[in-house]
């Protein structure tokens, strides 16, 4: 799966999505899917909540109406939702479709009954009520928390990301995609002892990254060759461009754990000062964000992701050993799920949310942690 990630981000993402125009159907071509976010983190408040979201937009001289219009993320079942009567967009105008899986009309804005995955490269398809293809995109590369993907202007052929989205408003200030994401070898695991660990630098950039679990930033260390790891460590690495333009790569993040010996599976968390302040202060309400890494035994690496870490339980907070609830989040742009079988004799394989919980007696720090995790899905 990682792997597969570093190849998608360093295809270059030409995208030119072709309206499906039918001779006499003016009406019906001047409607395009004009902006898309799943990335929504926590930058536009829709409804109360920060949401996926769809914009569409009128290029014509006269309004349309959408009623009995449909949307969906799957181009095999383009109708998943229907827009509910009296919904129009206006003549240039634009148009916010909210995809919250609520399927409502709330204040004014509608809402689909489906999310947004953008690392499984869903598509958004817009079909007319004669379920005919008006247009599509697809997720073929995903962005960084709170960016978009937009026409790279109202109507363009062309695409772009947006790290300002605009949604309900005129597409300006496109972006070139991320730099390359920098790649470590060796791979993360377990090795017996000092290690040399190389970065390969992506054309046209500079690195620079962490030992201490902290996002790298352009102050962190720059990297000049190949370093040594004595103990076991965590280094997380980014590539900044030197083009004009050109946003920071996603982070690649790597354990190395040397002269260690494990006889259950180990996680490795990556969140820097803030994920301490959930475990060193009880009754915390910080959200973490980091990487996490699963690896069996052999401290062979079989999983990552990155998403949100936050408090869990209650009186248990109070113990030296605290619990910590984390969250994949596809809203960052990583994987959507640790995937692995993680309970032997267990058919569920895929996770969007575990807890990693000490037994309720554990009021010392030398009780070595169990882990519970629960399945959750996602429309």
């Amino acid at each position: 799966m990682k792997r597969m990630i570093h190849l998608l981000r360093r295809l270059s993402f030409l995208a030119c999505w072709a309206m499906a125009i039918c001779p006499g159907a003016p009406v019906r071509a001047q409607v395009v899917i004009n902006e898309v976010s799943a990335a929504n983190w926590d930058l536009i408040n829709l409804g109360g909540e920060y949401e996926d979201w769809v914009e569409l937009y009128n290029a014509g001289g006269s309004s349309v109406d959408l009623s009995g219009w449909h949307l969906s993320d799957d181009d095999a079942d383009p109708g998943k939702w229907t827009v509910p009567g009296g919904i129009s967009i206006a003549a240039n105008g634009h148009l916010v479709i909210v995809c919250s899986g609520k399927n409502a009309v709330i204040i004014g804005m509608p809402h689909t009954n489906f999310k947004l995955t953008q690392t499984k490269q869903e598509s958004v398809v817009l079909s007319d009520p004669a379920m005919s293809l008006i247009d599509s995109f697809q997720f073929a590369q995903p962005t960084q928390k709170n960016h978009s993907w937009g026409r790279t202007a109202d109507g363009a052929a062309t695409w772009s990301i947006f790290l300002s989205p605009t949604p309900a408003a005129v597409n300006t200030g496109p972006s070139s995609y991320y730099a390359e994401t920098p790649l470590m070898s060796p791979v993360a695991g377990g090795y017996a002892g000092s290690t040399s660990v190389s970065i390969a630098v992506p054309a046209g950039c500079t690195v620079r990254y962490t030992l201490d679990g902290e996002e790298p930033t352009a102050a962190s260390t720059l990297y000049a060759g190949p370093f040594n790891v004595n103990a076991t460590t965590c280094v997380r690495a980014v590539a900044f461009s030197a083009t004009p333009g050109v946003p920071p790569s996603f982070i690649e993040t790597s354990t190395y754990f040397i002269n260690e010996t494990h006889t259950l599976p180990v996680w490795s968390i990556a969140a820097g000062a803030d994920v301490l302040m959930i475990l060193n202060n009880g009754g915390n309400t910080t959200i973490a964000e980091g990487n996490i890494e699963y690896f069996d035994a052999g401290q062979t690496l079989l999983d990552e992701s990155l998403g949100e870490f936050n408090e869990h339980g209650g009186t248990s907070n109070s113990n030296d050993q605290r619990n910590i609830d984390y969250i994949v989040r596809d809203e960052f742009g990583y994987d959507d799920e640790i995937e692995n079988q993680l309970f032997r004799g267990a058919t569920a394989t895929d996770f969007e949310r575990i807890i990693l919980k000490a037994p309720p007696a554990t009021t010392t720090p030398a009780t070595v942690a169990r882990t519970s995790a629960m399945p959750t899905c996602r429309a």
